[in-house]
């Protein structure tokens, strides 16, 4: 016997290791042929998700100024942080705060230019959400962030009031 081979019991010729890989091969394919088949329920829930238990298909894809449901915590975010950029004395933290809104604009674009395979043609498809909504989404939020840094820049261009 070759020295490399002494003391291997894999290697002796009665080693069944030829079975053992093969039979994890034919668990691994059983395993992911289940997990395919047991993940197809879940889209159907998919908007349950994304919009929520209230949401229903006659309401319409769901986003900033949908009427069935407003997110009126996302118009309070807006109004506040307006409220705060303008009477603040600095004008730095109304630039910092536009990045937020960019940010958000950006991944609604990446939503829509490169979305995931399976959840977002999901949500489309079930109807909660559409292109040009997000389209849209993205506009505002895009906006959003312009108004911030021009409130911003004002208050850097005016003389302070004494």
């Amino acid at each position: 016997m070759p020295r490399h081979q002494r003391g291997n019991p894999q290697a002796s010729p009665g080693s069944q290791r030829q079975l053992r890989v093969g039979e994890f091969l034919r668990r691994s394919a059983v395993i992911v042929v289940a997990m395919a088949a047991l993940s197809a329920p879940a889209y159907a829930e998919v908007c349950d998700k994304a919009a929520g238990e209230w949401w229903r298909t006659e309401h319409g894809p769901v986003w900033l100024l949908n009427i069935a449901h407003p997110p009126l915590v996302t118009w309070f975010i807006i109004g506040g942080t307006l409220l705060f950029v303008s009477t603040i004395k600095s004008s730095w933290p109304g630039y910092l705060l536009a990045v937020v809104p960019a940010l958000f604009a950006l991944l609604g674009l990446s939503d829509v230019l490169a979305p995931d395979e399976h959840v977002i043609p999901a949500t489309w498809h079930e109807g909660c959400r559409s292109i040009p909504t997000d389209l849209f989404d993205a506009g505002f939020y895009f906006f959003f962030a312009l108004l911030l840094a021009f409130t911003a820049w004002r208050k850097s261009r005016r003389p302070a009031l004494r």
